[in-house]
């Protein structure tokens, strides 16, 4: 419990402030919407008491409670404050949207997400205690490949960059919203989308762990470098603007997944590189609408740059505001719910078989999104199981949370291979997605494509290491 006191402070913090700007407005709803909120500091607090002795064991529990504060509490007071929030950003449709009285249906998303909350934390309290700790892999000094290896693989990751860098820009692989594109042969396109997206960012991820463990700063800013240009790249091709926040989210999580302390001086450092990339984020908002009118990249970046005037606040409150709205949770289970949305029920087979899953349920049969406009509403993680199976997949839903705390990720922290610190890495990123987007039946295709990289990134590690014994014993 004293590994996660400031876990604890934060969410009381967080619930306690919420509420005291938003009671005014729950008026009509006040005694269950104390008692809503007083189970879920409940929750949270029964989650935290199960914290391990050290803060690489926590790692996934703590991101499952922070994703669901900011996803679940704070976006939830927000829209207390202004219903209309999440339909002017653009992330719930209007369409069809049926009158409702607005305080009942965040009660009633409120007590979904206590439902699943409080399950999450049960499903911990009554799993039985470890019978022997978790021993943490640790790659040995002596096994960590050498310098000359490790430039090896940073030449490798700037011809796989420079390729499908090229590649995506002459045949807008990946750009959001397109409709019809040129189809490449051998599924080119699926192969380099999944290839810069997840190979190659963990070739660079790894290259960085390397160099870090030798030492190396050079190394060790050229790889990150590397990783981050390649983000700016895909913003700029695919005209996504998460693209730009997954390498910042991936060196977070390796930052995390190698065991590193984290100082003050992290915090300070990963907050002064963030305000530049808030302040360009609402720059790109209309950055595709350029791209898809068929403009190419340099002119739609003229085109904003002349359509859009440089207001510092306004833009780095434009650019929080957008990454706290990114992320779907209350807010899409709220949609759910004011649309009237029923599960899919003995239809579940049939709609996890369709080719866009429970994600294209929600936005062609409940939001009413004609099929024809390219987009996919992701359903967040309770609004997923709620659209499967209702208030009883909300329970399963925290049951399987609670599951991937407790077996899966200590797994990983004993997994003794080279690769090792990619591997938790990748599944933090897994539990990211799954717990904020909610996209879990369309998942498949990321595992296997992590699941190949560490296989191939692991034998390329074994294969350099046989080359530097033989060249030793010669």
């Amino acid at each position: 419990m004293k590994k996660s006191f400031w876990l604890v402070g934060l969410a009381t913090t967080v619930l306690l402030a919420g509420y005291a700007f938003t009671f005014g407005y729950m008026a009509s709803q006040s005694v269950v919407y104390v008692v809503y909120l007083t189970l879920i500091g409940f929750a949270i607090a029964m989650a935290c008491h199960h914290s391990a002795p050290t803060h690489l064991e926590n790692a996934a529990l703590w991101l499952v409670i922070l994703v669901f504060l900011s996803s679940y509490c704070v976006k939830l007071f927000l829209i207390v404050v202004s219903p209309e929030s999440p339909v002017i950003l653009g992330m719930v449709p209007r369409m069809s949207l049926g009158d409702y009285d607005r305080s009942l249906l965040a009660i009633e998303a409120l007590s979904l997400t206590s439902i699943g909350m409080v399950t999450f934390a049960a499903t911990l309290d009554l799993m039985p205690p470890r019978s022997t700790p978790v021993v943490l892999a640790q790659l040995p000094d002596a096994d960590v490949p050498d310098g000359k290896h490790i430039v090896v693989m940073l030449v490798v990751g700037v011809l796989l960059s420079v390729m499908s860098v090229w590649l995506s820009h002459r045949y807008d692989i990946g750009l959001m919203g397109a409709g019809n594109q040129t189809v490449l042969p051998f599924r080119l396109r699926g192969i380099v989308f999944y290839l810069q997206n997840y190979s190659l960012r963990g070739l660079l991820l790894l290259t960085s762990y390397f160099a870090y463990r030798r030492g190396l700063r050079v190394l060790l800013f050229a790889a990150v470098g590397l990783l981050i240009l390649n983000g700016v790249a895909d913003l700029l091709i695919r005209s996504s603007k998460s693209a730009l926040l997954a390498p910042i989210l991936y060196l977070a999580f390796l930052l995390v997944a190698s065991g590193i302390a984290i100082r003050m001086i992290h915090v300070i450092l990963a907050a002064a590189a963030s305000i530049p990339i808030l302040v360009v984020l609402p720059f790109f908002h209309v950055f595709r609408t350029y791209r898809l009118a068929g403009q190419g990249v340099w002119e739609s970046i003229g085109s904003i740059a002349l359509s859009k005037e440089f207001h510092l606040i306004d833009l780095l409150t434009s650019g929080i505001t957008w990454i706290i709205y990114r992320l779907p949770g209350v807010d899409i289970l709220m949609a759910i719910l004011g649309h009237r949305a029923s599960p899919v029920g003995e239809r579940w087979l049939e709609v996890l078989q369709s080719p866009n899953g429970i994600a294209g349920y929600l936005t062609n049969d409940v939001f009413l999104t004609p099929s024809s406009h390219f987009h996919l509403n992701a359903p967040g993680y309770f609004g997923w199981w709620y659209l499967l199976l209702g208030i009883s997949g909300i329970v399963v839903g925290g049951a399987v949370l609670a599951l991937f705390v407790r077996f899966v990720w200590p797994l990983a922290l004993g997994c003794a291979l080279y690769v090792s610190v990619i591997i938790r890495v990748f599944l933090l990123m897994l539990l990211f997605v799954a717990f904020s987007e909610g996209t879990v039946d369309s998942m498949l295709k990321m595992v296997m494509v992590m699941a190949v990289t560490v296989a191939i990134l692991e034998l390329t590690v074994r294969a350099l290491r046989a080359w530097k014994v033989v060249g030793e014993s010669n």
